[in-house]
């Protein structure tokens, strides 16, 4: 039988913001898989053409976030719209420049080094991960499938 071909993957390397003590970079290799890339685009325009659109998605999002790990909500506004306003926009960024992830790495890198100043740690990175991707494929529309790229390394990395 023919073999299926293999994504086309693209390694990028980000690079710690210039006043960081650390200075190693970080490597990641993003699958840039054109019928991944599809969905997830398709799956994103599909949230803004549910009854309340991105607003709604991001407020049961955070809303489930909190009930699974209340321990979580002290690192956020207590007054909530532009936090879900700066997720949608942060996540719309993405979805639009997947097919060239080397232009979303330095964003991820940025919003990384913003949120060490909260003490966010890896376990926060990791509660939100697991909880987003369940999130995104229940929510109507069609399934985007995997969600996080494979990496070694992360944005968040220190």
């Amino acid at each position: 039988p023919p073999r299926t071909p293999e994504p086309e993957t693209t390694a990028v390397e980000s690079s710690p913001d210039h006043r960081s003590q650390h200075r190693s970079k970080t490597k990641a290799t993003i699958v840039v898989d054109p019928l991944t890339t599809s969905l997830v685009n398709s799956s994103f325009k599909s949230i803004g053409a549910t009854p309340g659109g991105e607003s709604a998605f991001a407020r049961s999002f955070y809303a489930n976030l909190f009930a699974a790990h209340p321990e979580i909500r002290q690192y956020f506004p207590e007054a909530m719209d532009l936090q879900r306003d700066r997720l949608i926009r942060a996540v719309g960024y993405v979805v639009e420049r997947l097919y060239a992830p080397e232009t979303v790495l330095p964003l991820l890198a940025q919003l990384g080094r913003g949120h060490r100043k909260c003490d966010i740690t890896d376990d926060h990175y990791q509660a939100v991960g697991n909880h987003w991707s369940p999130h995104w494929r229940a929510w109507p529309g069609p399934s985007c499938g995997p969600m996080r790229p494979h990496t070694r390394g992360t944005a968040r990395s220190r």
